[in-house]
């Protein structure tokens, strides 16, 4: 398995740069983030776990919390871009 690198490894590489906060995005991705999960938990509470949509959920919930790893990352003023800028969210 590979090593899971330090965030600063990636400042370091350019991959994360520091930058202004950027609220208005910030707010954008927190809120659209708000929205996914509500439309999540209406489907769990219909639909239900079935073995035919469980990975659905799971990429679904990913996507949240890339989400606001984002809108953090934002608010305190990095932006990841780039190859590996994935990893270095993450």
């Amino acid at each position: 398995m590979k090593a899971i690198k330090p965030f600063e490894y990636f400042l370091k590489e350019g991959i994360v740069k520091k930058q202004s906060p950027d609220k208005s995005r910030a707010e954008f991705l927190l809120k659209s983030a708000e929205q996914g999960y509500e439309n999540l938990a209406e489907q769990l509470e219909k639909i239900g776990i079935k073995d035919s949509n469980s990975s659905n959920y799971v990429r679904l919930c990913y996507d949240l919390l890339m989400e606001l790893i984002r809108a953090k990352m934002l608010l305190e003023g990095f932006n990841a871009s780039g190859s590996f800028a994935h990893e270095a969210e993450v």
